[in-house]
């Protein structure tokens, strides 16, 4: 494996593992960690969904609308991060 790819899969991992711990403990309060394993479970398949939700809309946003690209990514950005919070507070970090 070349050390690009393992520095991109490294960062990958540490990057989910903050934004779970985050998301879990700060922004949801959720202290309890006895069903853990679901709930890191169904934020990795939410972060694995958001890859292909990020690649279909700023397709979407770029070459079917023409918007400039960081316009694009922007938008899709704030989209993902809405769509995330709602998904987490709904389903994965639910009381």
């Amino acid at each position: 494996m070349h050390t690009s790819a393992a520095f991109a899969g490294t960062s990958f991992l540490v990057a989910f593992v903050v934004s779970f711990a985050l998301q879990k403990f700060w922004t949801f309060e959720d202290d309890v960690t006895d069903r853990v394993h679901l709930q890191l479970s169904g934020y990795f398949l939410l972060t694995i969904v958001d890859i292909g939700v990020n690649a279909a809309l700023m397709y979407g946003f770029v070459d079917g609308i023409g918007l400039y690209p960081l316009f694009a990514q922007l938008m899709t950005w704030g989209l993902i991060a809405l769509g995330n919070f709602f998904v987490c507070r709904r389903w994965i970090f639910a009381s």
